[in-house]
Formats: structure tokens, sequence, C-alpha cells
């Protein structure tokens, strides 16, 4: 990622492809809720972090229905400013991941 810039991690219950910023949002934003996680900085590396911990904090700060359980798939990406992006949005979108969570 660009360096210092702001990223927000958010997952959903599908996945799908649209046409977002400079990229393709991964999510299924149609049909399933999406859910975001607190806001971070991209390093000096141009990595960002987020956790450990995301299931314990889905768990306590998000509704029910997106409160991560063993044995859920969730589909997560993340969004981030990029001010010299290709095309000039001023943002973009990391790939698309699914995770599988097990007991």
């Amino acid at each position: 990622l660009p360096v210092s810039q702001p990223a927000i991690l958010v997952m959903s219950a599908g996945a799908a492809q649209a046409p977002f910023g400079d990229g393709l949002l991964c999510l299924d934003v149609q049909n399933q809720s999406i859910y975001r996680f607190p806001r971070a900085s991209s390093r000096d590396s141009g990595a960002v972090k987020f956790g450990p911990g995301l299931a314990e904090w889905s768990g306590t700060n998000l509704p029910s229905a997106g409160q991560i359980q063993p044995g859920d798939t969730w589909y997560f990406q993340t969004w981030y400013r990029d001010p010299n992006g290709p095309c000039g949005t001023g943002f973009n979108l990391t790939n698309g991941l699914k995770m599988e969570f097990t007991p």
C-alpha cells in the first residue's frame, strides 16, 4: 500500500465483483451485510496490520450477524487511500481473501 495512508478492513459473508475506486470490490454488498474493523495506517514498508484478535473483536463490537464463529467462512478486503492511484479516484482495494474459521 502507499506509505502512511489510512486503511479499513471490511468483511462480508459473501463474495462478488464490482468496480469500485481504482479496483474491484470483491465482497457481496448487495445481498450481504458488510462489517468494518477499526482504521489502521500503512507503515513505512507499505504493510498494514489488523489483529491479532479479529474474531474476538467481532464478538464484542459487531452485531450478532457479524460475529466470527468457529466454522464460519468470511470474505475480507482492505480499502485504502491511494492519492496517486492509476485511475485518479484517490482510493483502491486489496485483493479479496476468503477465510474459513475452524474450531
